[in-house]
């Protein structure tokens, strides 16, 4: 395999897998979520920091790859992976392609993870607010017939922080 295109297919194999682990992650943050685990979230968050870090460092090294790609093969400067594969000797371009379409169904993945994460995010928040604002007597809470709680004032509590 060429050898540019060598260290590119290296250089994905690598990202990919920090995307596992960053998928991987956010899965078990689903359940400290649940748990309302701040000691395991903070945990959590940390090596997900340290994993972006990791794969910022290795998609300057994949940019500087793609830029010497580029140069040498005669694209434009901003070509995509897409136009990279046309260039590529057909080895790398099997596995380049490989590592499109695996990259795009875990960022696809990770997506949907990071979406319901920030959606129990917001229900503890809300819990939270709930929790403070009835121990601060700033709620009214009502019952209907059928024992549901009515939040009159949920939202007065940030109202007069702000």
């Amino acid at each position: 395999m060429d050898n540019d295109f060598g260290n590119l297919v290296q250089i994905l194999e690598e990202q990919k897998s920090i995307y596992e682990e960053l998928l991987s992650l956010g899965r078990q943050k689903q359940g400290e979520l649940v748990k309302g685990s701040v000691e395991e979230l903070d945990k959590l968050t940390r090596k997900e920091e340290a994993l972006i870090f990791r794969n910022g460092r290795l998609e300057e090294e994949r940019c500087r790859c793609a830029a010497e790609i580029v140069a040498r093969c005669g694209l434009e400067e901003n070509s995509t992976l897409q136009e990279l594969l046309k260039a590529a000797p057909e080895e790398a371009r099997r596995e380049l392609e490989r590592l499109r379409a695996s990259l795009a169904e875990i960022l696809d993945r990770m997506e949907k993870v990071n979406r319901e994460n920030m959606n129990l995010t917001q229900q503890s928040l809300r819990f939270i607010r709930f929790s403070l604002e009835t121990m601060a007597g700033e709620t009214e809470t009502t019952y209907t017939a059928e024992k549901e709680i009515k939040i009159e004032a949920l939202n007065r509590l940030l109202d007069k922080k702000i």
